[in-house]
């Protein structure tokens, strides 16, 4: 009968099943496709904002969107200490 060690180096023998070290899993297939879509989908709500801004409020109101998911994304970064 094999034995049971669970350490994390018996755990990297194949990249689809393997747990790092933080205890998530490694998943390399469809990354390259879900970041294909996001981009697509950035460029289109890029291309359409840009296209509908007709004044300057219009570009007020933007820069405010613009700000406070940056802020937002800082703020919920899981890497953030403190």
């Amino acid at each position: 009968m094999a034995t049971t060690d669970m350490s994390p180096e018996n755990l990297y023998d194949s990249a689809e099943s393997a747990e790092t070290r933080d205890g998530r899993l490694l998943h390399k297939d469809g990354v390259v496709a879900v970041a294909a879509v996001l981009v697509g989908m950035l460029a289109t709500l890029i291309y359409a904002s840009v296209t509908g801004i007709s004044d300057w409020s219009h570009l007020v109101v933007l820069g405010g969107i613009v700000l406070v998911t940056v802020g937002v994304m800082i703020a919920i970064d899981p890497l953030r200490r403190g």
